[in-house]
């Protein structure tokens, strides 16, 4: 359906069960290592695993004191996937996992009658994601290919710090 109408689609990663959501992401790489290495069922699932899709896992947001900046949340689905292709093939900011006193997951909705609502999943992330992709679509001349606009998107994406390998520089440096 995608490809016939030449539309993007994107599907969050998807949210582990609650009985097998990981830690909060530890500052130390090793120790974040070894948890991603002790970990079960958090793969991702159909229908993110769709190599025609473009799935989208969740981050924790910044300025949240439980976790770690730009970490993968915990509740987040993680790769590979198909053994075809790498997954998820983008992350946003979804919320964190563990609530802040007065932040709670540090990710803030409006319902329909105007209340403000703290939430957090990779449903709040695939959303914000696909926002940059209509604003970079909008901003290019003429008429995209939606594999080229996922082809933008993903090879100018930023590794989150945190998952960047020791010793490497920001991008930003």
């Amino acid at each position: 359906m995608a490809e016939v109408n030449n539309a993007v689609v994107f599907i969050s990663a998807g949210n582990i069960q609650p009985q097998d959501v990981r830690a909060e992401w530890p500052s130390d790489a090793t120790s974040a290592l070894a948890s991603l290495v002790n970990t079960r069922n958090d793969g991702l699932l159909t229908p993110a695993e769709s190599a025609r899709n473009v799935a989208v896992a969740a981050l924790n947001p910044p300025g949240h004191d439980g976790c770690v900046p730009f970490a993968p949340s915990r509740f987040s689905r993680r790769g590979p996937g198909l053994r075809a292709g790498v997954k998820p093939d983008l992350a946003h900011v979804g919320g964190a996992g563990s609530i802040h006193p007065s932040l709670g997951h540090g990710l803030f909705s409006i319902l329909p009658d105007g209340t403000i609502i703290d939430g957090c999943g990779t449903s709040y992330a695939a959303p914000l994601a696909a926002k940059t992709a209509a604003v970079l679509e909008h901003a290019i001349e003429g008429e995209v290919s939606r594999e080229t606009l996922i082809g933008l998107l993903v090879h100018h994406a930023e590794m989150p710090v945190p998952l960047q390998a020791k010793g490497e520089c920001p991008a930003r440096c």
